[in-house]
């Protein structure tokens, strides 16, 4: 618990704290919130306790056990998001630039995987859903063009998860409409008058790119962490 209390408190649920030697390994209860401002509770496992850590805030390892958490904070920008504003409500900036840098190259390596996998096995990957060689032709063509913008867009996608967890929603969500809207439809018309149909899948890169760009604007103007 963190924070500094400016107002009376409001009446809640009383939950009893207890002392580190009183707490072993086994299941338990965490309270958190996931979405909006109610909090819910949610079973774990504490795996270990550590009496001897130099850190008071990192003395116990727990292991998630609830289905619906796990599927709310499933993946790397979901579970990023907790961690990112616990640490940061708690002052712990450091921590925060080194969550959103874990995150960032967890993304990239993915992305590099994908790019890696599109550019190799496009004829395959089209190759599942459909025989026609047309098809299969046309989609490799699309596929490698795609995947140019699938390492610069980790930049995009990690700053917009970190602005999310910061509670700047309004700036997460002109990262979104960049790379959905405000970019993506006028780069897919231009580019298409200009290469044809094939400017479309132009478009796809060229969004993630400034999109990237405009990430990078954005959570450098407004993130400021003390480290």
């Amino acid at each position: 618990m963190y924070g500094v209390l400016t107002n009376s408190a409001q009446a809640g649920e009383n939950i009893p704290v207890a002392n580190l030697q009183e707490v072993y390994p086994g299941e338990a209860e965490i309270v958190t919130t996931i979405s909006g401002q109610t909090a819910q509770r949610f079973a774990v496992r504490i795996e270990r306790v550590n009496m001897t850590a130099s850190d008071p805030n990192r003395n116990l390892l727990l292991r998630i056990t609830d289905p619906e958490l796990l599927r709310a904070t499933g993946g790397i920008v979901q579970g990023m998001r907790p961690l990112i504003s616990y640490n940061y409500g708690a002052g712990e900036h450091g921590r925060v630039k080194k969550i959103y840098n874990l995150a960032m190259g967890m993304n990239a390596a993915i992305m590099a995987a994908g790019t890696i996998i599109c550019l190799v096995g496009s004829p395959a990957l089209i190759g599942m859903f459909t025989t026609n060689a047309d098809t299969i032709a046309a989609g490799q063509v699309a596929l490698r063009i795609i995947s140019a913008g699938f390492l610069v867009s980790t930049l995009s996608v990690t700053a917009s998860g970190s602005l999310e967890a910061l509670g700047k929603g309004t700036q997460s969500l002109i990262i979104s409409l960049c790379r959905y809207i405000i970019i993506m439809i006028p780069a897919a018309w231009i580019l298409c008058r200009m290469f044809g149909p094939v400017g479309v899948w132009h478009a796809f890169w060229v969004t993630e790119l400034l999109s990237a760009l405009a990430a990078a604007f954005v959570y450098k103007h407004t993130v400021k962490l003390n480290v």
